[in-house]
């Protein structure tokens, strides 16, 4: 429709470049120089003058002069004020030029004398969506509307507007009625089929993409979204399936044909993944950023071994990259070449974005070969670098509380304070350090100030909450807590366990079971909750299950110093 109308408007201006031609002799797109005076009975006629002034302003277009065509449309305007076409016209420069009151001004005037133009409506419509008066749009593509029931862009553009203020049900109403006048409209099913995708209807939103690939079956953007919809559902085969099929009609899709690869991966399709892959790289070998994708990609999907291939070619041919010479660092890093992921990250240098998780990745290097003075001296080079990252704090503090050095594990977190008083992540790693410690009230007190700056906080929350259960005081208060922060994390274990732990104290052991079990199906390996769900077992009386999490347990975790006594207890029963 919109091709449609800008074909009209050329037609349009093209017989107003013959008329020109007739009054002035000019040629066809000769630049309009300086205005010949008409004629005496021309000039004593104000349609002519109208559409001299007009013709003007369209050859100062075709010569990319804006200013001069709004000049010469506004002086065409004072010999016809009353057409609504010239009007509009100049309503739409005026638009393209940023001056969206003076267009708006112009197009409510023309209304005042021509109430039902429904171009103009549109095109006023379409003005206050683009300064994103959304109300005033929504009002003026009603009105189009109102005129003209079968309307099809308006329809269009109005369900857009009530998308993009994220009303999907008044927008799914109104392209359903563009497509009760017109079943066929290729876009408006496209959009139905976003809207649904939005609501998260997506069997329906499968549907309707089925439907416009039916009418347009080389739609490209309906079987990319038909792609990213079967990928939402876990259809990855399917949706490798649609993938394929665009590079076959679209061969130069690139990022179609990556996503794919990268689908393939996931599906442990490797041969298939190396094979589009080699083809993109062999057709683009000289697209640095192409190959740090596929890197990436290879990277994130653990196939170090295709990453540090990548990327050691690329630092071959661009050996100052500090990007790269990092990507590949890390390569190395997950294909546990230690020593040469450590020299790699060596030679970033400060001034690059890359230094400061160059060497916070050293650091859990370091760390775990058993260098803990090294790591703590790379984190402080970040820091160095980069002191307002809370993290830098908490985890060179945690290096310091593994070497019992707990005096230097306060003071960094500390020193992040100063820096940062307000940080959440430090004021919770401090109240972590505080509790194990042996520090309790000074722990909750840490919590307590997240809770100042952010009253939110579901881990402030189930810290406070799960360690006055732990110590069977102010249940209530616990129970409370715990509620809230499950609010705002539902469905995470830890929160589940605690809520449970606190049902445990209580003595509601329907529930505390309940809620244990839920915890140890998201977190089947974790000994805590595990060993959580034993305890309200034996003291329901269910030694056997319980025996039998115990020991699982124990296999995980061979140095707990409270399994194997609760097992011993159990096997003299």
């Amino acid at each position: 429709m919109e091709a449609d109308r800008m074909r009209n408007v050329f037609f349009h201006k093209l017989a107003c470049l013959a008329a020109i031609g007739l009054l002035q002799g000019c040629l066809l797109f000769q630049p309009p120089g300086p205005a010949q005076p008409l004629d005496r009975d021309a000039s004593q006629n104000p349609s002519m003058l109208a559409a001299y002034h007009y013709s003007l302003g369209v050859l100062n277009l075709l010569n990319e002069d804006s200013a001069e065509a709004v000049s010469e449309y506004e002086r065409a305007r004072q010999f016809d004020p009353e057409s609504p076409l010239l009007a509009a016209e100049l309503a739409v420069l005026y638009g393209e030029r940023g001056s969206f009151e003076k267009a708006l001004a112009l197009l409510n005037d023309v209304l005042k004398s021509h109430p039902r133009d429904v171009e103009v409506h549109f095109l006023l419509a379409g003005l206050y969506a683009n300064i994103k008066d959304h109300p005033n749009a929504v009002r003026a593509y009603q009105a189009v509307i109102a005129l003209d029931p079968k309307h099809t862009p308006a329809h269009l553009y109005l369900g857009a507007v009530y998308a993009e203020q994220k009303d999907f049900q008044n927008a799914l109403d109104t392209i359903r009625k563009l497509l009760a006048n017109d079943p066929d409209h290729v876009i408006g099913r496209y959009y139905l089929a976003k809207i649904l995708m939005e609501l998260k209807q997506d069997d329906e939103a499968e549907k309707e993409l089925k439907k416009v690939l039916e009418i347009r079956p080389s739609f490209e953007s309906a079987m990319t979204e038909l792609g990213v919809l079967y990928e939402k559902q876990k259809k990855y085969a399917l949706a490798i399936g649609i993938y394929d099929h665009i590079t076959k009609i679209y061969p130069s899709r690139v990022r179609v044909r990556i996503r794919m690869g990268d689908l393939l991966l996931h599906e442990k399709r490797d041969a298939e993944a190396d094979q589009v892959f080699g083809e993109i790289l062999q057709q683009h070998a000289s697209n640095k950023e192409i190959a740090l994708t596929v890197g990436l990609i290879y990277l994130e999907r653990e196939r170090p071994d295709r990453a540090v291939d990548l990327f050691g070619k690329l630092h071959a041919s661009h050996p100052d990259d500090q990007k790269i010479r990092y990507l590949l660092a890390a390569a190395y890093s997950e294909k546990s070449q230690n020593r040469q992921a450590l020299e790699m990250f060596a030679r970033i240098t400060p001034d690059s974005d890359f230094y400061v998780n160059a060497r916070t990745h050293a650091a859990t290097i370091l760390k775990k070969e058993g260098k803990p003075d090294e790591a703590m001296k790379a984190l402080r080079d970040a820091i160095s670098v980069k002191k307002d990252a809370p993290g830098l704090y908490v985890f060179l503090s945690s290096l310091y509380d593994e070497k019992k050095d707990y005096a230097q594990a306060e003071q960094v977190l500390r020193e992040g304070l100063d820096v940062l008083p307000k940080s959440k992540e430090i004021l919770y790693g401090l109240g972590v350090f505080y509790e194990k410690t042996g520090r309790f009230e000074d722990g909750i007190e840490q919590m307590r100030q997240i809770l100042v700056i952010d009253p939110d906080h579901a881990d402030a929350l189930n810290f406070i909450g799960y360690s006055y259960a732990d110590r069977n005081i102010r249940l209530d208060e616990a129970e409370e807590l715990i509620e809230k922060a499950l609010q705002h994390k539902p469905g995470n274990a830890y929160i589940i366990d605690s809520l449970g732990w606190v049902y445990f104290r209580q003595d509601k052991l329907e529930r505390a079971i309940e809620l244990l079990k839920e915890a140890v199906r998201l977190q089947p390996d974790d000994v805590a909750i595990s060993e959580h769900l034993g305890d309200a077992y034996v003291r329901t009386g269910q030694f056997k299950e319980a025996l039998e999490i115990y020991q699982k347990m124990l296999k995980l975790n061979p140095d707990s110093k409270t399994l194997p006594g609760k097992i011993s207890d159990l096997l003299k029963k």
